[in-house]
């Protein structure tokens, strides 16, 4: 079997190869060409991570949990054992392996030798193949994907280099140590060892033997016939088809390049100060919204560049039967390089401090995330000490400390350093407030840099295995809060939770959620026909006056036809308002005061199995008042989900539950407005965090209504239900016959979600727990409830694109003067019940304990689990 390895180092060459091999995957197969999923379904960046030296964290193994030797080590065997595995079933005559991370990121022959080491058990016959340009061209396009993941160094850096007699040699010394929680990776902040073609060749040459270079036609490569530049490449057999044409990456304009370099150097003065962390997601969202148009950097302003390596470009164009002249050609001279004006008085320091809010939201999470690596990483003592900056194995020199300079003062910061949007003008901040950020003060809230834990990573054999550190132990990586108020078993949780599956993150989904996105457009009226009551939500409420318009008037925008309202012993305007409605003939209204049995919930429910309203529906839905329907689909319409799962009989809305936000008193605004931080995507325990309730259609399958969906099926329809997540995936075998949480096989978002407001403020929080809750009657809410339900680490504004057509709809209910002075009325006793019950001491003291808990979301994972169910 022969291996092609192909090492980039072009970062967007490699990616459309990867593409292109990811799309072909079934018809190279049928040819004896096995293009491996082992190290990842398109890009092969586990074998980068799994052959990067120990101590050489790069920000890709930092932001995937590889930090940690003894993770990297077991990362290795796995993907040798699958790899192996892989090979062994399809027998192939031909392994293709693609990362460009290789090329442009593996620089010690240790890493290279590794690389072999790992590929030798599968074949001796391994062909290093590389697509590369003109340096000049290749320098632009890796110098600002450098700048998306945190350059803060300007061209100058890789211009100075050429002064050396040996390029690669020179570049490679400015790569500072590896400091990811001051925000430092060298691959990031060093110069491009690897345009130096002449010296790539030499490294990989010398371990793997067989080298072949290959010139990157644009037009070919991202046109239907980059399938032929595959083909000569890596020799493959004809045919494989044609590739789908895609547009090459856009030159970004060297004005919004200069906004990222600046606002990086800033960021890493801040994250120097290591009492911060700004996670790589995050990064690239806030430099994107930094965005402004103009003119790229010409590649012709870098002829210096493209004439120093003039002589090596044209022995290798002569010795590599791929590389043509042509293609290898540099632009025309232009003016010499100068870093372009940011425009629009852009000042990097008031953007940090107007990002100030998410960058402290984000290091809460990241540091509970990557606390135990980033101690394990401190106690190994950082960097290697035999990693090799040259091709030679000579250690490489340890980090200096030196000054980063401040291009907007001109004074300098210690530190470890290396030898058109609605964002485009500059941000609200003071400047006051921005100086302090930087230079004095340290961020509210945070936790202290983690220190090391006393588990080496040699005493880890498997994370099963590993012994949690003790509640002493973990204390320096809790928050002050958490440290104060968390019982030693919620610590131990927290611990184990450390490098667990079930470690609460928010990368699930394909949605944006904190994108501000274009408001939907009003829903057309819907017209029923004759003997159906269309789209029904069925509810009970008990003393919920304040909030009820809002959530008749969103879910009526949102394709809702019909409501069936239950209420029982209501001392607020609930049942008038609710009658008065009624009257207006929006919904149906039904005292329960006389309910019997568990609770008034199940009794409403089961009374409703009778009602024409419920009998009559197509779809229905059974929620509370503090739940709303959000639509992540086409234009947030019950329409656009029926037609995307046209085949569901029954679609498990996740709750997203969210936090109290900050807001202490209630108001009368938009729920939807006030409260948009929410748990993580990923979130698996505790088991409310996943709870679902059910949009079912109305097909006679099920016998029972509960609260979280409808129960009982019968045998004539198990063959005919068909259950889906929120991403509109099937679960049917999971959930046609009981449960009502999904798991981590079944969870999903981004079609539809539930947003649960269980608190809201918290002030309203004081008046649900007085109240008790509709299902469980005899269950107080307590403080453990809140720590359950007070999430509010992750924004999520995809629900507020409902906003102007919410408004449009509850201005219609509110023209009735009637409706309007209930609705007053109910807002006005909820605020003489909070002040009331802030006057009793029980409730004062719950409010003030619940206000002190501002935890992380691990910290909030493992309290929840040490608690009973509830207080």
């Amino acid at each position: 079997m022969r291996i092609s390895l192909h090492i980039g180092p072009d970062a967007a060459s490699g990616d459309q190869i990867s593409r292109i091999l990811a799309a072909k995957r079934d018809q190279l197969a049928a040819k004896g060409v096995l293009f491996a999923r082992a190290p990842g379904a398109r890009n092969h960046t586990r074998l980068f991570m799994a052959c990067s030296d120990p101590g050489a964290v790069d920000s890709l193994r930092f932001n995937r949990g590889f930090i940690d030797p003894a993770k990297q080590a077991r990362l290795y065997d796995e993907l040798a054992r699958d790899l192996a595995a892989e090979v062994a079933r399809d027998r192939p005559d031909h392994l293709i392996l693609c990362a460009h991370q290789l090329g442009s990121a593996l620089t010690a022959p240790s890493e290279l030798e590794r690389l072999r080491a790992l590929l030798w058990p599968l074949s001796r016959d391994i062909r290093v193949v590389a697509h590369v340009q003109d340096p000049a061209r290749m320098l632009l396009r890796c110098y600002h994907a450098q700048l998306l993941e945190g350059r803060a160094t300007p061209l100058t850096l890789d211009l100075q280099a050429l002064a050396q007699p040996d390029y690669r040699a020179a570049a490679l010394a400015t790569r500072p140590a590896p400091d990811p929680q001051a925000g430092l990776f060298p691959e990031v902040q060093g110069a491009a060892f690897w345009i130096d073609l002449m010296g790539l060749q030499r490294a990989w040459q010398s371990v793997f033997g067989a080298f072949a270079l290959h010139g990157i036609d644009e037009d070919e490569l991202y046109g239907a016939a980059g399938t032929e530049a595959l083909r000569r490449a890596f020799d493959l057999p004809l045919p494989i088809g044609k590739a789908e044409p895609e547009a090459p990456p856009a030159a970004p304009a060297a004005a919004w390049q200069t906004r990222c370099r600046l606002f990086n150097e800033a960021a890493l003065r801040l994250l120097a100060k290591r009492d911060s962390v700004l996670p790589r997601q995050l990064w690239r969202k806030l430099l994107a919204e930094m965005k402004v148009p103009g003119d790229p950097i010409d590649p012709g302003s870098l002829f210096a560049l493209s004439d120093r390596f003039a002589g090596d470009i044209a022995a290798l164009c002569a010795r590599h039967p791929g590389l043509d002249a042509a293609q290898m050609a540099p632009a025309p001279r232009a003016e010499p390089w100068q870093e372009a004006d940011p425009t629009k008085g852009f000042r990097a320091t008031q953007y940090l401090a107007a990002f100030h809010w998410r960058i402290r939201q984000a290091t809460k999470e990241h540091m509970a995330e990557r606390a135990r690596d980033l101690a394990q990483l401190a106690q190994t003592g950082g960097a290697d000490p035999g990693r090799a900056t040259t091709d030679t194995l000579t250690p490489s020199r340890p980090a200096q400390t030196r000054s980063i300079p401040n291009s907007e003062t001109g004074h300098a910061d210690t530190a470890v350093a290396p030898t058109g949007d609605a964002m485009a003008e500059a941000p609200k901040a003071s400047g006051t407030y921005a100086k302090a950020l930087l230079e004095q003060v340290p961020l509210a809230g945070h936790a202290p840099a983690p220190t090391a834990s006393p588990h080496r990573a040699q005493d880890d054999p498997g994370e099963a295995a590993a012994a949690p550190p003790s509640a002493t132990d973990i204390d320096p990586l809790l928050s002050p809060e958490a440290r104060r108020l968390m019982p030693p078993l919620a610590k131990q949780n927290f611990a184990r939770l450390q490098g667990s599956r079930f470690a609460p993150h928010n990368r699930l989904g394909a949605v944006n959620e904190d994108d501000r996105a274009a408001p939907y457009t009003p829903a057309p009226p819907r017209t029923l026909p004759e003997g159906s009551s269309g789209n029904v939500i069925l509810a009970c409420m008990k003393n919920e006056g304040p909030y009820i318009l809002e959530w008749v008037a969103y879910h009526r925008a949102v394709g809702f036809d019909g409501f069936l309202v239950y209420t029982n012993g209501c001392e607020d305007g609930t049942a008038q308002i609710l009658d008065r409605l009624q009257a207006l003939g929006v919904l149906q209204h039904r005292n329960n005061d006389d309910w019997t049995g568990k609770s008034p919930q199940t009794h409403a429910l089961d009374r409703a199995l009778s009602e024409p309203v419920i009998r009559e529906a197509d779809w229905i839905a059974h929620i509370d008042v503090d739940e709303f329907v959000n639509i992540r689909c086409g234009n947030g319409t019950l329409a656009d989900v029926f037609a995307t799962v046209p085949e569901a009989t029954n679609i498990a809305m996740t709750w997203r539950l969210f936090g109290h936000n900050g807001v202490t008193a209630f108001e009368d605004r938009p729920v939807i407005a006030q409260f948009d931080t929410c748990a993580p995507s990923f979130c698996p325990k505790p088991h409310t965090a996943w709870g679902f309730k059910t949009l079912f259609r109305n097909i006679g399958a099920y016998g029972k209504l509960s609260c979280h969906r409808p129960n009982k099926l019968s045998e004539a329809f198990e063959s005919r239900v068909k259950w889906v997540n929120g991403s509109g995936r099937d679960m049917t075998r999971e959930a046609a016959k009981n449960g009502w949480r999904n798991s981590k096989k079944t969870i999903g978002y981004d079609m539809v979600q539930l947003n649960h407001y269980a608190l809201r403020s918290a002030d309203s929080f004081l008046v649900k727990r007085q109240r008790g809750r509709a299902l469980h009657v005899d269950r107080s809410i307590g403080l453990n409830y809140w720590i359950r339900m007070d999430w509010s680490v992750h924004r999520d504004l995809t629900i507020q694109r409902n906003l102007p057509r919410l408004r449009a709809e509850m201005d219609r209910l509110l023209a009735d003067p009637v409706l309007a002075e209930w609705h007053r009325k109910a807002c006005d006793w909820h605020r003489a019940k909070a002040d009331e019950l802030r006057a009793i001491p029980e409730f004062a003291e719950l409010y003030e304990q619940a206000l002190a808990l501002k935890l992380t979301e691990t910290e909030r994972v493992a309290y929840a689990l040490a608690l009973d169910m509830e207080s």
